[in-house]
């Protein structure tokens, strides 16, 4: 193999590349003789046809194959000799092919940046430290009381308060007209759960079994369905029973009834519960930081390729959310496409940068860790377990797909150890406040949006914008639990 640099712009390399027929004839003959200690041929023993008559009837396939494999390794072996590595797969073009004088082609391969090193003990980040408190395993312990609460029917003549279950019939309509998906019958709702709509709970205090009442009340703003945005409806309710929850007394035999060995360590669990929460929230804003601060302490180029298939993903999203209505895209496309293509440029280049540290660190991801990541997509989806475990058994490549974020999360750990801390104690208010603040700047924690590559490139999570339909806080009052939207 003979191999020519001949163009060598930025990232951007081609090289002309001869082999000589003799070494192609070598692959053919191979590539024949295997195959005639396979095929049967009339009048001939099974591993015992002539070369002659194989080449005759197969030579044609074993040409176009032996230049196949040719095209393919010598394109790897180009790359390895001259010690890049490809961003994207090398093109590869045939220039002539002639028997007796051999294979010409180039390879054109926009090539990975060099990465330089980075000294992570020179960085310094504050880390939010939030103790957790007694009040804050007291509202755990509520939590769950409030998910195993059991109601009883209340007599007709009670008048529904905070924490009561209601069921009722209702008809929602906006401007006199009644619209799709308002109207619901035996609607369960536990007044004061935030379930629905704004104000709309608060006027069910009061309420008796019997009653007929109006309940009036605007949607939000950024509700899902556009033509009842920020309307003012009414809703047309008739209240069929009214149950208050029974009285729960947390104690030992609480504890117990939960699986627990008493009330010390039911506790003990749900601080322990509490803090790993917290200390996730506590890890996103570290790797936020993080990210922010290598984004401005390394800069290198990173491959157009590389970008323009970040860009056209994330593009076709963003095109369709603007279609959708979402508020934050309703702006040129010229405007839009110069903030985004600047997003990619980062995660790009982020992505470069820490496959790299994981290279050099020699971060891996264990079997046992793809298996647990593969249980954990299987537990999403209750009785299906089994057919969840299939399909990944079945397509392996896909199971590949949950590596990527295994690595990403392994080299940012790497990182965070290598960092200097600076703990900042904060309240749990600064600390929850802090992270809504990053999630309404638009980073948010999509790990479909990411290109994985090869070479284990990851994205950053924090740097992509969540533009999925905008979800209320609360449902709308007007949705049944069987509406489909």
């Amino acid at each position: 193999m003979e191999i020519k640099e001949i163009s060598a712009e930025g990232l951007q390399k081609e090289f002309h590349i001869f082999v000589a027929y003799s070494d192609i004839e070598k692959k053919i003959d191979e590539k024949l003789e295997e195959i005639a200690g396979k095929v049967k041929f009339p009048g001939f023993r099974a591993g015992h046809v002539p070369v002659k008559l194989v080449r005759q009837k197969y030579g044609k396939g074993a040409t176009t194959e032996v230049l196949e494999e040719v095209l393919q390794s010598g394109a790897r072996e180009v790359l390895e000799k001259k010690g890049l590595k490809a961003a994207l797969p090398p093109k590869v073009d045939i220039v002539s092919f002639d028997a007796g004088k051999g294979l010409e082609y180039t390879i054109k391969a926009e090539v990975l940046p060099e990465v330089p090193q980075v000294d992570f003990a020179s960085i310094t980040l504050e880390k939010p430290v939030y103790a957790v408190s007694e009040a804050d395993v007291d509202e755990g312990i509520t939590n769950i009381i409030r998910s195993r609460k059991k109601f009883t029917p209340a007599a007709p003549s009670h008048k529904a308060r905070k924490g009561d279950l209601v069921i009722m019939d209702f008809k929602g309509s906006v401007d006199g007209v009644l619209f799709e998906g308002g109207t619901a019958e035996n609607f369960e709702i536990e007044i004061g759960s935030g379930q629905l709509i704004a104000g709309f709970e608060d006027q069910l205090i009061g309420a008796k079994e019997g009653d007929s009442l109006t309940v009036k009340a605007t949607f939000p703003k950024a509700y899902l369905k556009k033509e009842l945005a920020d309307k003012p409806a009414e809703f047309a309710v008739m209240v069929k029973s009214v149950s208050v929850a029974e009285d729960v007394k947390v104690d030992d035999e609480f504890a117990k009834s939960l699986g627990f060995e008493g009330l010390d360590d039911l506790k003990k669990k749900v601080r322990q519960h509490i803090e790993e929460d917290f200390g996730g929230m506590t890890r996103s804003l570290l790797k936020k930081r993080l990210f922010d601060v290598l984004d401005e302490k390394v800069k290198f180029r990173v491959p157009q390729g590389m970008l323009d298939g970040e860009f056209e993903e994330i593009w076709q999203k963003l095109q369709q959310a603007k279609a959708r209505g979402d508020a934050s895209l309703q702006r040129p496309d010229a405007e839009l496409r110069d903030e985004y293509i600047r997003i990619c440029e980062r995660r790009v280049r982020l992505g470069i940068l820490l496959s790299e540290v994981g290279h050099r660190a020699e971060v891996k991801v264990s079997q046992e860790e793809m298996r647990k990541a593969i249980f954990k997509q299987a537990m999403m989806f209750p009785g299906q377990e089994r057919k969840v475990f299939e399909f990944y058994q079945k397509h392996p490549e896909q199971a590949e797909a949950l590596r990527g974020p295994l690595f990403e999360d392994k080299v940012v750990d790497f990182v965070l150890s290598k960092v200097k801390m600076k703990e900042k104690s904060v309240t749990k208010e600064e600390l929850t406040g802090a992270l809504e603040e990053q999630q309404q700047e638009g980073h948010v924690h999509d790990e479909n949006c990411g290109h994985h590559h090869e070479h284990d490139h990851v994205h950053d999570e924090n740097c992509n914008h969540d533009h999925e339909e905008a979800k209320p806080k609360k449902k709308a009052a007007a949705k049944k639990k069987t509406d489909k939207e």
